[in-house]
C-alpha cells in the first residue's frame, strides 16, 4: 500500500504524511529511553538512616510518637536502630521487593519518655517481625505485611 502522496498535494500534507509518523516514532523512543523505573530492587535502601514516620495500630496508619527517636539502619545483612528507648540488631534478608527480619536482639530499658514511647517500641518490633515486602515511594520506606502498609519511614 502506497502513501497517498502525491505532486497536485500541497507541500504541508506531503509534510504531514512523512513528518508526523516520524515524529511519533521519536516520541516513543525518547519515551523508552528516558523511562523512569521506580521498582523497589533499583531503590537504594541501605546505608539510610530511616526515621519512622507512621505505623499501623488498630488497622490504620498513625504518626510515630514525637521526639521518639525510633530509627532503622539497614547494612548489608545487618538491620540496627532504635526503637524509641532500647537499641536493637538483628538480621534481614533482601530478595527483590521481599524483605524479612530475623529476630532481634535489644537492651532493656524501661522508658516512657516521651510518653507513649514504650507502647509504640513494642508495637514498633512487632511489626517489624511480620515484615515481608518494601517500596520507596516519594523517598520514603514503606514496609508492608501481607499488602498492607505498617510501617512508614523518611529520612527527615
Amino acid at each position: 500500500m502506497a502513501l497517498p502522496l502525491t505532486d497536485d498535494q500541497p507541500w504541508w500534507q506531503r509534510l504531514l504524511w512523512v513528518g508526523l509518523p516520524l515524529l511519533a516514532i521519536a516520541a516513543v523512543v525518547f519515551l523508552v529511553l528516558n523511562r523512569q523505573d521506580d521498582s523497589a530492587s533499583d531503590v537504594e535502601i541501605e546505608g539510610v538512616e530511616w526515621q519512622l514516620a507512621e505505623l499501623q495500630s488498630n488497622g490504620a496508619l498513625q504518626p510515630a510518637v514525637a521526639g521518639s527517636g525510633t530509627t532503622l539502619l539497614l547494612d548489608g545483612t545487618t538491620a540496627s536502630g532504635s526503637g524509641g528507648c532500647n537499641s536493637f540488631n538483628g538480621a534481614y534478608d533482601r530478595d527483590g521487593s521481599s524483605l524479612t527480619f530475623s529476630p532481634f536482639a535489644t537492651t532493656l530499658a524501661f522508658c516512657d519518655d516521651p510518653p507513649g514511647t514504650g507502647d509504640q517500641e513494642s508495637l514498633y518490633f512487632a511489626l517489624l517481625a511480620d515484615v515481608d515486602e518494601y517500596s520507596v515511594v516519594n523517598d520514603q520506606l514503606v514496609l508492608t505485611s501481607d499488602g498492607a502498609t505498617v510501617l512508614l519511614f523518611s529520612t527527615e
